[in-house]
């Protein structure tokens, strides 16, 4: 199966040429996935390039013309079963659960509604109220022994293309989505995978209370970086061992009039020198970053991912470290002036 965090639809359709223009873009992509990954299930996400106005909260109709686009790249696996919800909550607000054979739930969140760009209106707070409440009920409703994959579009970590280019500090969510989505990720944590964002078109992550945000890159070329994908390796316990990179080199291929080929880069395991990528060994290495010379060649590792041109990991030791450890922005500058920069140096973009 595959899961799609970016956004469906290239970057800036929807703001510059509006709903009919976005939703003929979005057919063409769902088009080229079905001929590209042939039976397959795919289960895509409502990202922020996929509404139809810059940030526009859509109604049900804008829901339903994606719902016939995305539900039959669902259902091509017949291991797939959609939740008996599944048409209710997708109208309603752009979100969904399925499983996937007889051990694994995947939920998928519509992430827009808890968007920071997105202003806090009493609709739209009513509809990321509703679609929190429908996930911890799905999290506590999950088969016993089923294990959760959590995906969406715009992660609950902090905005890493703003820090390392404009010191800007940005939470990406709304303060109390974030708060109420850590909690519940918290209470329900050994039956989690891992959460898959988008987005950023990075590859990074960083540690919730107990918990993984795994933001992956995208095939499209946003931010100089070279389009790539993720393959999660999970064991026959259903645990995550490992994540694994492929990319390709975009502007050689272009010149030679040659379809592009994919190299596997070193996988995130290989580059933290640990036997999982589950929390404790992330939050064990990340912590040696500071201490050690081990964590430093770790992070070495993660800075010289050569597919990511503008890379994010032009970010210290030190300031990645609170990156990784932090997802609110305050938390963020508190650490870093811990390690001696002053916090006047940076613009804090959070509404808490």
């Amino acid at each position: 199966a595959v899961v799609s965090t970016q956004s469906t639809e290239s970057s800036g359709i929807n703001a510059e040429y509006g709903s009919a223009k976005t939703l003929d873009y979005v057919t063409a992509a769902v088009g080229r996935m079905d001929t590209f990954l042939p039976g397959m299930s795919i289960f895509p996400v409502v990202g922020n390039n996929d509404l139809p106005g810059f940030y526009e909260i859509p109604k049900s109709g804008w829901y339903l013309s994606l719902l016939a686009l995305y539900e039959p790249l669902m259902t091509r696996d017949p291991r797939v079963t959609l939740s008996s919800d599944f048409r209710d909550t997708f109208l309603a607000g752009g979100y969904y659960s399925a499983r996937y054979d007889t051990t694994t739930t995947i939920i998928a969140l519509n992430t827009n509604l808890f968007s920071l760009n997105v202003p806090e209106q009493v609709l739209t707070a009513a509809h990321a109220a509703a679609q929190l409440a429908w996930f911890e009920d799905t999290l506590t409703a999950a088969a016993e022994g089923d294990r959760i994959i959590i995906i969406g579009h715009s992660p609950p970590s902090l905005n890493l293309y703003k820090l390392y280019k404009d010191h800007i500090v940005k939470e990406n969510w709304h303060g109390v989505y974030l708060g109420v989505f850590d909690e519940v990720c918290a209470r329900h944590q050994d039956r989690i995978v891992g959460t898959f964002w988008g987005h950023e078109h990075q590859d990074t992550f960083s540690l919730g209370t107990g918990y993984t945000t795994y933001t992956v890159p995208s095939v499209s070329p946003v931010y100089h970086s070279q389009p790539a994908y993720v393959v999660a390796q999970v064991n026959t316990r259903q645990e995550l061992v490992d994540l694994h990179t492929y990319h390709t080199w975009l502007e050689y291929y272009s010149v030679a009039g040659q379809p592009p080929r994919y190299f596997q880069y070193q996988s995130l395991r290989q580059i933290m020198g640990t036997r999982d990528i589950e929390y404790c060994s992330l939050a064990t290495v990340t912590k040696a970053v500071l201490d050690d010379s081990r964590g430093l060649d770790v992070y070495q590792g993660l800075t010289d991912r050569a597919y990511q041109n503008n890379r994010a990991m032009q970010l210290s030791p030190q300031m990645f470290y609170c990156f990784a450890s932090n997802l609110r922005a305050s938390e963020f500058v508190d650490c870093a002036e811990h390690f001696g920069y002053n916090r006047t140096t940076f613009r804090i973009l959070a509404d808490t």
